[in-house]
C-alpha cells in the first residue's frame, strides 16, 4: 500500500562551516575497512561512494521491516578524475632531513595540466633496518597529495603546498625496489626501481539532489538513489584540496599496522592494506598492474571520502519534506485450488439454477402437495385414480411400479362449478386389471424403509464418529510426541491438500451421513404420529417438514411435539459446522528434529611468543569496530572467547541444505584475563610543571609528572632468575591538564616494558615506528592502567626544569596487571554447515572446567604487547574527550559498547571493582581477536595446549546437529470441539433410533404421488366428499384449519377392515392397510 504526500524529517544536512582539519580521525578509514571485511553496515543514508540526508517518517504509519519510503533529499558524491601516467626512470636522491643511509628515488610528473617536481616514489632502509634481512626486494605503495604547477621541490620536507584554489592532485604510486645482498643493519651496496606505475587523481566533490528510496529491512535497509541533473553546488568553506587532505588524514590514523610480510623497508601505507583487502587478501604484487591500481585506489578514495562527509560535514537539522510511504501488511490471501475449485462449483450451481428458471414447470398443481392432507384432497377429487389405487396400500414398491407402468396420467382442471383439480388415470390397456380383494399376511409383507434409518447405517452414524474420536485423540498425542504426524512438502501444495482437502472431506461425508438420516427422520415424522395411532391432523395428516429450512422445520416439530425430529435437525445443524471445524485442524508448523554429528578440530594455539606491539594482523581494528560499531565478531570468536576452528566430520551421515540448521558442542574455548593489583598511595610520587609566562608559543598545559614505585616481587619467581630481587623499580609518565585549575579526568592504558633498573610506558608508539614495545621480561606485570581527577593547583615561582611548578591537586589510581590464560570447556551453537556462531545464542562458558594455562614450570602468565590495540581504540562516534586526559583506552570504556559513565568507573577513587570489571572486558575481547588472528597453526602441539593429550592429532568433538522441519500439526482446540461435536452426534443418532418408530410403518415409499394416494385410496377421507367438499383441494392447509374441518378427528396408519356393499355373505370384507379416520375409540389397531 502506498502512501503519497507523506511527511518526513530531514535529521542532518550539508555543512562546513563548523569543519575543521584538526578533528579529522582514523574513523572514516577504519569503518570502511569494517564495511568492507566484516559486513559491518554502512551508517544509513551512506553508501561506497555517497552520503544522503537522512529520513525518518512523522507519523506512526508502518515502518516495519519491508516498507519503502521515497523523497528528494540533497546526497553528497566523490569524483575523480584520473590518468595512468607514464613513468620514466627513477632518480636517486639522497634526503637527510627524511633518514639516515637510505636513498630515495623520485620523478618527474607532467601532464597537460600538471607538473610535480621530483615525487618520492620509493626509498631505501632507514639506518640500515631491514625487516627482514635475507629479502633483496620491495613493492612499496606511496600516496601523497601534492599540488600542481607550483615549481617547488616535493622531496622537500616541508615544502609548499599552495592555497586551496590552486590545483590539486593526489598521487597513487607503486614502485618494485631491489637490492644486493648485505649485511644486517647496513644499507645495500646498490639499490634500484626495477618497476613503477603510477596514477594521478583530481578529486572532486559536489552536493546534488537524489531521487532516492529506503527499503527497511531487519538488519539494515537498503537505499537506492538516482541523481537529479542539474542540481550540484558545493560547500561554502570546503574545497576539492581540503577532502584531500581529510582522506589522507584519516588514512594516516587508522591503525592497521605495518602490512605483514609486505613490510621489508618501509610500513605499508593503509590505504595500500585496504587496497589488499579489497582485492581478496592480496599481496602488493598486482598493484603495478596501473588499471588495478586505479580501480582500487578511487574505491578506497571515495568510501574514505563518504564516510569523512557523513561524520565531519553533516550538521543537525530539523525540517520537513514530503514524500511517498510504500508498506507491506499482513493481508489474507487464498489458495488458488481452492478458488478454482469453488469457482467451479458455483459456475455449475448457477447453470444449474439458470437451467431449473426456464425447464421447471409451472403452473402445475392447486396446492403445495406437502402433507397428507393436501395429497387427500387431490386424490378425492379424483375418483378414477382412487378407484385404480383401491387395495394397493400394502403394494411393495415394484407392485405399484408393474400396475402403474402400462398406464399414463394426467391433471385436469374440470369443467364444473368449482372447477375441480383432478388428477385423470387413462388407462392405456383394455385387459381388466386385477384388484386383489384383501393383502397378504404380516408374515409375507415386505416393509419400506430408507437407507438412512436402517441398522447399519445407523450404526455407522454411531460408530465413525466415535472412531473418529478415537482417532482424532490418538492423531493428537501422537502430533504432540513427533511435532507433528509427517514431514510435508516445502512448495506448500501437499500440505494443503493434506491439512484442508482429505479432513474436509472426511467430514463433509459425515455431515452428509447426518443429512440423509435427517431427511429420513423429516419423511416420517407424520407416518410415525400415524403409526402410534389417535394422532390429530396437525400432528399427522397436515404436517411436513420435508424441505423445509432447519429453523422453520425445528419451531414445527416443537409445535407438533416431535421431539425425534428436533434432535435430527440438532444434529444435522452441529454436522454443517464440520467442515468449517476442521479447517483450523491442521497447520504446517516447524519442529526441530536433533541427532549427534561429529566436529573436527581444524587448528590449534601456538602460545610461543608472538610481537604484536607493532601489526597485529587487523585485531586492534577489529576490536575497535565491535567496540565502536557492534560489528560482528569474526568467525570462531565471540566476546571474549576464541575457539579452535571446527569443521564436519567425514563420518557423518547427515547433509544440511537448511539454512536454520544448528548445532551444539562443547569445546575448549581459549580466553584472556586481567590479574590485577592496586598501587598503594605511598608508592606514587607526582609533581606538576607547567610552561614560564614568558613563553608565548606554548600551549595552556600543565604536565602531572608520575613516578610510580613498583616492588619487583611483582615478577615472582621470575625476579630472582632476573636479579631484581628486592629492587624497587621506577615507572615514568605524565598527564596533561589544562592551566586553569578546572577539575578534569586523568587516565591512560599502556603497555610496561621492564628493564633491569627501570620501568617505562606511557601511552602507545606509532605503528609506523620500528622500535617495539614487546621488550618484555617474564613474570613481570606487563599492562598497566589509570583513572583519577585532577587540576593543575596554581602556578608558583618555583623553578621546575624549563618550565615553573604548580600546586596541583590529583587522584589517580593505578592498577598493574599480569595477563593470563584460561580454557574453559564451552557450550557453543553454530550455524550448520557453514559453522558461524548463532548471535542470537551466544556460547555459554561451563566456569567450573575453566584452568588456567601454564607455560614451564613457573610461568603462568601470558604477555604480547597491547601497542596496536591501544592506538586502534578510536571512538567511530562523535563523541570527544574534551578536555579530559584520557587515552583510547579509558575512552573506550565511557564511549564503547556497553559503556559506562566515567563517573561511575571512577566511583570516588574505588577504580578496583568498576574499572577493572570493565578493563578486563574490553582486554578479553581484544585479546580473542589477537590469538584468533596471529595464533593459529595447524601442526597439534604436544604439550602446550592442555587439551589435548600427547600426541593427539586432530579431536573430534560429538555435537548435537537441530535440523528445523516442517511438518503438519494437529491444533488441540479444534480437535476438542470436533470430538465435543461428534460427540454430541452420536448421542444424536442413538436417541433418533430409540425413539423413532420406522419398522413396519409403511410397505413402499410414501415420497411418490402414488405410494402416497395408495395409502388413502380406501380411506373415508377420499372415499366421500364429507369432509372434503368440490374445491376443497384448492384450499390450502391453513384454510382448512381455520374452517375447522379436522376438529374432533383422530388418524392413524394401520390395517383396516372394509366391506364393499352389495355384496353378501362377507364376501364384501376385505383387509386393506392404509390411513384413515379414527371414528370412535374400539375401532381395530391392529
Amino acid at each position: 500500500m502506498t502512501q503519497s504526500h507523506f511527511p518526513f524529517t530531514v535529521r542532518r544536512d550539508f555543512g562546513a562551516t563548523d569543519y575543521n582539519s584538526s578533528i579529522v580521525g582514523a574513523a572514516p578509514a577504519q569503518r570502511l575497512y569494517g564495511m568492507q571485511t566484516k559486513q559491518l553496515q554502512y551508517p544509513v543514508g551512506t553508501s561506497e561512494n555517497l552520503v544522503l540526508q537522512n529520513l525518518d517518517p512523522q507519523s506512526e504509519s508502518p515502518t516495519m521491516a519491508g516498507s519503502t519510503y521515497a523523497a528528494e533529499v540533497q546526497g553528497f558524491s566523490t569524483g575523480l578524475d584520473c590518468e595512468i601516467l607514464q613513468l620514466g626512470n627513477a632518480t636517486k636522491k639522497f634526503l637527510p632531513w627524511f633518514s639516515i643511509q637510505a636513498p630515495y628515488f623520485v620523478v618527474n610528473i607532467t601532464t597537460d595540466s600538471c607538473h610535480i617536481e621530483n615525487a618520492i616514489v620509493g626509498q631505501g632502509a632507514d639506518h640500515g633496518y631491514y625487516k627482514n634481512d635475507s629479502a633483496t626486494e620491495s613493492y612499496q605503495g606511496l600516496f601523497q597529495n601534492f599540488t600542481c604547477n607550483t615549481g617547488a621541490d616535493n622531496s622537500l620536507k616541508f615544502h609548499p603546498s599552495g592555497d586551496s584554489t590552486m590545483d590539486h592532485r593526489f598521487l597513487l604510486s607503486m614502485a618494485l625496489l631491489q637490492w644486493t645482498p648485505h649485511i644486517p643493519v647496513s644499507e645495500a651496496s646498490h639499490i634500484w626501481v626495477k618497476q613503477l606505475t603510477g596514477v594521478l587523481c583530481k578529486p572532486t566533490y559536489s552536493i546534488d539532489n537524489y531521487s532516492v528510496s529506503y527499503k527497511q529491512a531487519q538488519d539494515a535497509p537498503t537505499m537506492q538513489a538516482t541523481k537529479i541533473p542539474g542540481t550540484n553546488s558545493t560547500l561554502e568553506g570546503f574545497d576539492n584540496s581540503q577532502l584531500t587532505q581529510a582522506v589522507q588524514t584519516s588514512l594516516e590514523k587508522a591503525s592497521f599496522g605495518q602490512g605483514g610480510a609486505e613490510y621489508v623497508v618501509v610500513a605499508v601505507p593503509s590505504i595500500f592494506q585496504l587496497m589488499e583487502v579489497m582485492n581478496n587478501a592480496s599481496t602488493l604484487r598486482p598493484f603495478l598492474d596501473p588499471n588495478l591500481l586505479l580501480t582500487l585506489g578511487s574505491r578506497v578514495f571515495q568510501g574514505v571520502s563518504s564516510q569523512v562527509a557523513s561524520q565531519y560535514l553533516m550538521k543537525p537539522l530539523n525540517s520537513t519534506t514530503y514524500g511517498s510511504l510504500t508498506h507491506t501488511e499482513d493481508r489474507l490471501q487464498v489458495k488458488p485450488l481452492t478458488v478454482g475449485l469453488m469457482a467451479t462449483c458455483l459456475g455449475l450451481l448457477v447453470c444449474i439454477a439458470m437451467l431449473e428458471v426456464f425447464i421447471r414447470p409451472w403452473s402445475t398443481v392447486c396446492v403445495e402437495p406437502k402433507t397428507i392432507s393436501s395429497l387427500a384432497r387431490i386424490l378425492a377429487a379424483s375418483g378414477s385414480l382412487r378407484e385404480y389405487l383401491t387395495c394397493m396400500g400394502s403394494a411393495t414398491l415394484n407392485t405399484l411400479q408393474c400396475r402403474l407402468s402400462q398406464d399414463k396420467f394426467q391433471t385436469v382442471i374440470a369443467q364444473d362449478k368449482q372447477r375441480s383439480f383432478v388428477l385423470e388415470h387413462l388407462p392405456q390397456s383394455t385387459e381388466p386389471n386385477e384388484i386383489p380383494l384383501s393383502a397378504p399376511p404380516d408374515s409375507k409383507l415386505e416393509w419400506w424403509r430408507p437407507m438412512a434409518v436402517k441398522g447399519w447405517f445407523g450404526a455407522l452414524a454411531i460408530i465413525i464418529p466415535l472412531c473418529l474420536i478415537i482417532l482424532l485423540e490418538v492423531l493428537q498425542r501422537e502430533s504432540d510426541k513427533k511435532g507433528g504426524l509427517l514431514g510435508v512438502a516445502t512448495s506448500g501444495v501437499d500440505s494443503h491438500i493434506l491439512s484442508t482437502y482429505l479432513p474436509a472431506l472426511v467430514m463433509l461425508g459425515v455431515a452428509t451421513m447426518y443429512s440423509s438420516l435427517d431427511f429420513a427422520i423429516s419423511i416420517f415424522v407424520p407416518l410415525a404420529a400415524l403409526r402410534r395411532g389417535n394422532g390429530t391432523a396437525a400432528q399427522s395428516i397436515m404436517v411436513s417438514t420435508v424441505g423445509s429450512h432447519p429453523l422453520h422445520a425445528f419451531l414445527l416439530s416443537l409445535r407438533t411435539r416431535s421431539g425425534t425430529r428436533c434432535i435430527t435437525i440438532f444434529a444435522g445443524f452441529v454436522a454443517s459446522f464440520l467442515t468449517v471445524v476442521v479447517s483450523a485442524l491442521y497447520n504446517v508448523g516447524t519442529v526441530t528434529k536433533s541427532h549427534e554429528v561429529s566436529l573436527q578440530q581444524g587448528d590449534f594455539f601456538n602460545w610461543n611468543h608472538v610481537d604484536l606491539s607493532l601489526d597485529d594482523k587487523f585485531a586492534g581494528v577489529i576490536t575497535d569496530l565491535i567496540v565502536y560499531s557492534n560489528t560482528s565478531y569474526p568467525q570462531w570468536t565471540y566476546d571474549n572467547l576464541v575457539f579452535p576452528s571446527l569443521t564436519p566430520s567425514s563420518a557423518n551421515n547427515a547433509t544440511s541444505s537448511n539454512d536454520s540448521a544448528s548445532v551444539v558442542v562443547t569445546v575448549p574455548a581459549i580466553r584472556g584475563s586481567l590479574s590485577c593489583s592496586a598501587v598503594p598511595p605511598t608508592s606514587i610520587k607526582v609533581s606538576a610543571r607547567g610552561a614560564l609566562p614568558s613563553c608565548t608559543t606554548c600551549n595552556d598545559l600543565v604536565e602531572l609528572d608520575y613516578q610510580v614505585f613498583l616492588p619487583s616481587n611483582l615478577c615472582g619467581l621470575d625476579a630472582k632468575n632476573l636479579n631484581m630481587t628486592g629492587q624497587t623499580l621506577s615507572w615514568s609518565h605524565s598527564y596533561a591538564v589544562p592551566n586553569d585549575s578546572s577539575q578534569v579526568y586523568a587516565g591512560l592504558g599502556t603497555d610496561l616494558q621492564w628493564a633491569q633498573e627501570y620501568i617505562t610506558g606511557e601511552g602507545v608508539v606509532a605503528p609506523g615506528s620500528t622500535y617495539s614495545t614487546d621488550n618484555y621480561m617474564s613474570g613481570c606485570p606487563s599492562f598497566a592502567f589509570s583513572l583519577g581527577t585532577a587540576n593543575a593547583g596554581t602556578r608558583t615561582n618555583k623553578t621546575m626544569g624549563d618550565g615553573l611548578a604548580w600546586t596541583s591537586q590529583q587522584d589517580i589510581n593505578f592498577m598493574i596487571c599480569h595477563q593470563q590464560l584460561e580454557q574453559v570447556m564451552t557450550n557453543v551453537s553454530l550455524s550448520y554447515p557453514d559453522l558461524r556462531v548463532i548471535r542470537t545464542s551466544p556460547p555459554v562458558p561451563l566456569e567450573s572446567t575453566a584452568t588456567v594455562i601454564i607455560k614451564g614450570n613457573t610461568d603462568n602468565w601470558f604477555h604480547i604487547s597491547l601497542n596496536t590495540f591501544i592506538n586502534a581504540l578510536q571512538d567511530l562516534g562523535t563523541s570527544v574527550t574534551g578536555r579530559n586526559g584520557i587515552n583510547g583506552f579509558i575512552q573506550a570504556l565511557v564511549w564503547g559498547k556497553n559503556g559506562i559513565p566515567i563517573e561511575q568507573l571512577y566511583n570516588n577513587g574505588d577504580v578496583s571493582t568498576t574499572l577493572t570489571t570493565a578493563a578486563n572486558r574490553i582486554y578479553g575481547q581484544y585479546i580473542a581477536q589477537a590469538i584468533s588472528a596471529n595464533m593459529r597453526t595447524t601442526v597439534p602441539p604436544i604439550s602446550q595446549d592442555p587439551s589435548l593429550p600427547n600426541n593427539q592429532t586432530h579431536p573430534t568433538y560429538t555435537a548435537t546437529l537441530s535440523q528445523p522441519y516442517q511438518r503438519l500439526q494437529q491444533n488441540r482446540g479444534p480437535k476438542i470441539a470436533l470430538q465435543v461435536m461428534l460427540s454430541f452426534m452420536a448421542v444424536c443418532a442413538i436417541a433418533t433410533h430409540i425413539l423413532m418408530e420406522t419398522a413396519r410403518v409403511v410397505p413402499h415409499n410414501p415420497c411418490s404421488i402414488a405410494g402416497m394416494m395408495s395409502l388413502l385410496a380406501d380411506s373415508e377421507l377420499c372415499g366421500t366428499r364429507t369432509l372434503f367438499p368440490k374445491g376443497s383441494e384448492w384450499k390450502s392447509d391453513a384454510e382448512l384449519r381455520r374452517e375447522s374441518i379436522y376438529e374432533g378427528l383422530l388418524f392413524r396408519i394401520g390395517w383396516w377392515e372394509k366391506v364393499d356393499e352389495g355384496m353378501g355373505n362377507g364376501q364384501g370384507r376385505r383387509r386393506v392397510y392404509g390411513i384413515d379416520v379414527v371414528r370412535t375409540l374400539g375401532d381395530d389397531h391392529s
